[in-house]
């Protein structure tokens, strides 16, 4: 994952996402399963390398995540364990989550996303 790579990395915004995918691979419908199956493999290492959830101890980077309450293919419960797991490692994380399902609405987006982006990059002005 690039936010575990990337020292001086300002942000990570995530938006419906798995961050655990061997849960994920449990709990899903046949044709997720078989998906990730063709995709990732069943292998525990395969399963790690494929998790944010795995790499929240080495993320640096302050964390906006966006999630639909209702999502049918990636339960918001991912996205709480993911930002319970940032906060334990000392990222501050904000989870937003919303009355919709896995598509979240572009301008309920832009509500949770404009603070955030402004905050994060709004230039410091310095005197010396």
């Amino acid at each position: 994952m690039v936010a575990a790579q990337v020292s001086d990395l300002r942000a990570v915004i995530l938006s419906s996402g798995v961050y655990d995918l061997e849960v994920a691979y449990h709990e899903s419908s046949d044709g997720l399963r078989w998906a990730i199956e063709k995709e990732a493999g069943l292998s525990r290492e395969a399963f790690l390398a494929r998790s944010a959830l795995h790499y929240a101890p080495e993320i640096r980077s302050e964390t906006l995540l966006l999630h639909g309450k209702h999502d049918d293919r990636a339960p918001v419960a991912q996205a709480e364990l993911f930002s319970k797991a940032l906060s334990n490692a000392g990222v501050l994380a904000t989870l937003h989550v919303f009355d919709c399902g896995h598509q979240i609405p572009r301008n309920d987006m832009q509500g949770a996303l404009r603070p955030f982006l402004q905050r994060v990059f709004n230039p410091v002005v310095t005197y010396h």
